[in-house]
C-alpha cells in the first residue's frame, strides 16, 4: 500500500471533525441550519470527533491532517466549532492543522471570526461553502477576506462543485466564471479549490487561466464519488502533480480508498509523494521530520 511505501509523512489536506456535543445534538442542529441538514440530516452521514479521526489517521499512516469545521449560519456555533478544532490541534501536538470555518453570508461577523482565528494561529480559512444554495463570490465577505489572508500569509480553501453530473448532498453548482474572475483579481493569495475545483482545473489548458492560477491548488476530496481514477493522470498532465493536494474528506471516505485509486491510476512514486506529502508540507508549513510540525504559517 502507498501508506506503507511512502518515504515522506502523509498529510491529509481535507478532513472534518466535530465536537462530541455536536454529534449528540445532530437532530437539533439540523433544525437550526438547513445547510447542515443537507449534509448531515441523514443519520448514516458520519460525524467524527478528533479522537476518532486520530484512530483512522494512525491506522492509515497519516502524520497530519487539515482539520475543518462547518460554515454555520449561527456565528456562535462557528466560534464553538473553531475553538474545538484549535484545542484539538493543541491536544494532539500538531497532528491537526487548524483552519477556521465561517459562513461567507454573515459578512462582517464572518470576517471578524476569520481574524480571530488567524490571530490565534490558525493555518488558513476554510472550507467555505454555501450548502443547500448556489454560492456567490460577489458577497462583501469575498471582497474583504483577501486582504486578511495576504496579511497573515495563509491560504483559503473553497468548496467547489461541478455543474454537471449526478446530484448529491453538498452540491451547489459553483459559477466557475465568477470564481475565475475573483481569483484573477486576487493573485497574491493561495487558493485551494476542493473536489478538483469542480472541473476548473481543465480550464488551465487556457493560457490566460494558467497565468492567473499560479497560486491555485486542487484537492482530491470526494474524488472516488465524482470521477474515475483516470482523473489523477489527467490532472497531473494538465496542471502538474505540484498543484494537487490529497484530501480524503474523511469521514465521508476512508483514506485507503484514495491509496488504491492512485495505484490504479499508475502515478509515479514522485507524483504520489508530491500529492500526498511535499505539496501540503510546503503550503501548511509542516516540518516533514517524524511526528513534528512547524510552528509558523505556511511558506507559500
Amino acid at each position: 500500500m502507498i501508506c506503507q511505501e511512502a518515504d515522506s509523512p502523509l498529510i491529509d489536506s481535507h478532513l472534518h471533525i466535530f465536537p462530541g456535543e455536536f454529534k449528540r445534538e445532530r437532530e437539533n442542529l439540523c433544525a437550526r441550519d438547513s445547510g447542515f441538514a443537507a449534509l448531515y440530516g441523514n443519520p448514516k452521514s458520519r460525524m467524527v470527533t478528533a479522537c476518532e479521526a486520530i484512530e483512522v489517521m494512525n491506522e492509515s499512516g497519516v502524520q497530519a491532517a487539515v482539520a475543518l469545521g462547518f460554515p454555520w449560519k449561527d456565528p456562535c456555533l462557528s466560534k464553538e466549532h473553531n475553538d474545538y478544532i484549535w484545542e484539538a490541534s493543541r491536544d494532539f501536538e500538531g497532528r491537526f492543522i487548524p483552519l477556521g470555518s465561517v459562513n461567507p453570508s454573515l459578512g462582517r461577523k464572518a470576517l471578524a471570526e476569520s481574524r480571530r482565528c488567524l490571530e490565534k494561529g490558525f493555518k488558513g480559512i476554510g472550507e467555505l461553502a454555501s450548502y443547500g444554495k448556489r454560492g456567490s463570490m460577489s458577497v462583501p465577505f469575498f471582497r474583504e477576506i483577501p486582504e486578511l489572508l495576504a496579511h497573515f500569509r495563509v491560504p483559503i480553501l473553497l468548496h467547489v462543485t461541478e455543474s454537471v453530473g449526478h446530484d448529491y448532498p453538498g452540491k451547489s453548482s459553483t459559477d466557475l466564471g465568477e470564481l475565475y474572475r475573483w481569483i484573477s483579481l486576487h493573485r497574491e493569495i493561495v487558493v485551494i479549490l476542493a473536489h478538483w475545483g469542480g472541473g476548473m482545473l481543465f480550464y488551465e489548458l487556457m493560457p490566460e487561466v494558467r497565468e492567473a492560477f499560479q497560486r491555485v491548488f486542487y484537492d482530491t476530496a470526494a474524488s472516488p464519488f465524482l470521477y474515475s481514477p483516470k482523473i489523477y493522470r489527467a490532472a497531473v498532465n494538465i496542471v502538474g502533480a505540484e498543484k494537487i493536494l490529497w484530501g480524503s474528506d474523511y469521514p465521508l471516505i476512508h483514506p485507503r480508498r484514495y491509496f488504491r485509486e492512485m495505484e490504479q491510476a499508475g502515478l509515479s512514486k514522485e507524483d504520489r509523494e508530491a500529492i500526498m506529502s511535499s505539496n501540503a508540507a510546503r503550503i501548511w508549513g509542516v516540518n516533514r521530520g517524524p511526528n513534528s510540525l512547524a510552528k509558523g504559517h505556511g511558506t507559500i
